[in-house]
C-alpha cells in the first residue's frame, strides 16, 4: 500500500512541466517516506512490520537491502542518461519484487515483478 502511494507521487512528478534534473531529484525524494508510510499503514491495519516472530522476516529485510545496491545503478543513470532515470527506477523497483513472490508465495508479486519492468 505504501508503494502505491509512492508511485502515485512519482506519476505526479513525472507529468510536471519542469526540467529533467529537478524531476529526477523529486522522484528520489518521493521514495523517502516509504518506510514511515509502511509503518503508519501497518499500524492502521494492525500489522507489526518489524515483528521478530516471523522467521521469514529476516529474508524480507535482506531482499530489501538488495534494492539499495540496485539504486546505485539508478544514481548512475541519473547523471549519465537523465531522460531514462524514471524508466530505470521503475525497472529496478519491479524486478526487486521477484524474491517476495517466493517469500510470500504470492502470484501477485510474481506478476508485478515480471510486468512492471516491461511496462516503461
Amino acid at each position: 500500500m505504501a508503494s502505491v502511494i509512492i508511485w502515485l507521487l512519482i506519476v505526479l512528478v513525472s507529468v510536471l512541466d519542469i526540467n529533467m534534473d529537478m524531476k529526477n531529484l523529486l522522484v528520489f525524494c518521493c521514495s523517502c517516506p516509504l518506510l514511515p508510510l509502511a509503518w503508519l499503514i501497518g499500524n492502521l491495519i494492525k500489522v507489526d512490520i518489524f515483528s521478530k516472530q516471523n522467521p521469514l522476516g529476516q529474508f524480507g529485510f535482506i531482499f530489501t537491502l538488495n534494492q539499495m545496491i540496485y539504486l546505485l545503478i539508478v544514481m548512475w543513470v541519473f547523471s549519465a542518461v537523465p531522460e531514462k532515470m524514471i524508466m530505470v527506477y521503475a525497472i529496478v523497483f519491479g524486478a526487486h519484487l521477484f524474491p517476495y513472490s517466493w517469500l510470500y508465495q504470492s502470484k501477485g508479486y510474481t506478476v508485478a515483478a515480471i510486468s512492471i519492468p516491461m511496462i516503461p
